[in-house]
């Protein structure tokens, strides 16, 4: 069993509302979408469907510990947490993804997810050293450096946010799609108000979205 912990737009957020869709798969409910009309959009989204629509801010893991004591840990994180408004999006190129980026840096987008990472780390189980070889495979020596503390590279400095839109090698007439499809939800203001905790029961099991934790005390809705 692993869990991540991850932004999710709010439920009643046309951002949600779309990217649910595009994706063909609710987190939240379960649920199965109906996709847009973009040809070949199921197979070329099998994994991000999977994952669900996010921005990864603690990657997934195994446990070291137990549900219950991690929930209370994200409780305890999310309570030291102010909400703060999310820098503007777009659908960017992303190592040969489809993704919703920010378009400029945030300091509180980054402190967030490193605090996320350091924050929940003892909670995460240690890794076998047969796994451990394949994963640092093509890593650099920091990015080795940082998964082995955190047990993932792209953390810290090389914390990018973006929510997934499809897996790699996505065609240009995709890419346009997405941009023609997300317009509307982009051009809205949001904030980040709670942190969203997901979990994969099984192997190659749908990641699905079990809790989201208010940060700063806020009420949960």
């Amino acid at each position: 069993m692993r869990y991540a912990l991850y932004y999710a737009p709010e439920h009643d957020d046309p951002l949600w509302q779309a990217g649910t869709r595009w994706l063909g798969r609710d987190p939240e409910t379960g649920f199965d979408l109906e996709p847009p009309a973009v040809p070949d959009i199921a197979t070329r989204t099998t994994a991000a469907r999977r994952y669900g629509f996010h921005a990864t801010l603690k990657a997934p893991f195994a446990i070291g510990t137990d549900e219950a004591a991690l929930i209370v840990a994200v409780a305890e994180l999310a309570a030291r947490l102010r909400p703060f408004t999310l820098p503007r999006l777009a659908v960017t190129r992303l190592d040969g993804f489809i993704a919703l980026c920010a378009i400029e840096e945030s300091p509180a987008l980054r402190c967030l997810a490193a605090r996320c990472v350091i924050g929940l780390d003892r909670h995460r189980a240690g890794m076998r050293p047969e796994d451990r070889l394949k994963r640092i495979e093509g890593l650099d020596p920091r990015g080795i450096d940082y998964f082995d503390r955190y047990g993932y590279p792209h953390v810290m400095e090389r914390f990018r946010f973006h929510l997934t839109l499809s897996d790699r090698g996505a065609p240009e007439a995709m890419f346009r799609a997405a941009c023609d499809y997300f317009a509307a939800s982009l051009g809205l203001t949001r904030e980040v108000r709670a942190l969203a905790l997901f979990r994969e029961d099984a192997p190659g099991a749908d990641f699905r979205l079990i809790a989201r934790v208010p940060m700063g005390g806020m009420t949960a809705h």
